[in-house]
């Protein structure tokens, strides 16, 4: 089974809702980052992102990808958030002066559905207190590599 199909009956059988969406202009959420992030390089195929590999596809084709579990903190639910470059400047900023395991942030869309110039705005809002560490512990990460990876590819991708 590709990745693709594997990210597609995941997300199926979860009826999607443990991807991060915020579809409009102005939607936001607030979610404290959890666990590892997975970067990798993918392709779009017009249709989704495959697995990015040297042997079949251009380097300039390659796009970067990290995924990363969120709690959202209105839901009480983990999710998964798929960004780029730019939000992971974002995030790598945030980290540094807060601290992701130290404080929850709210993330709202700049951007109309379809927008290629859609941004991403992340301000710090709450500290991630003890009943707030204690529900997030609670909930249970997904598994990045299986839900969006490749495992079977042979790409040497640098992460």
């Amino acid at each position: 089974m590709s990745t693709w199909d594997n990210a597609k009956d995941v997300a199926a059988s979860a009826g999607g809702s443990d991807f991060v969406k915020l579809e409009n202009d102005g939607d936001s959420m607030r979610v404290a980052f959890c666990g590892q992030p997975y970067p990798r390089l993918v392709v779009w195929t017009g249709e989704g992102y495959e697995a990015f590999d040297p042997n079949v596809h251009s380097k300039a084709d390659a796009a970067f990808k990290c995924a990363a579990n969120v709690f959202d903190l209105d839901s009480g639910e983990m999710k998964i958030w798929d960004f780029g470059k730019t939000v992971l400047a974002q995030v790598d900023k945030l980290n540094k002066k807060y601290g992701l395991g130290e404080q929850a942030f709210e993330v709202t869309r700049n951007g109309r559905k379809g927008d290629k110039k859609t941004t991403y705005a992340l301000l710090p809002d709450v500290k991630i207190d003890e009943d707030l560490a204690v529900r997030i512990d609670k909930t249970a990460l997904h598994d990045l590599e299986a839900v969006l990876g490749d495992k079977d590819s042979d790409s040497d991708v640098p992460f």
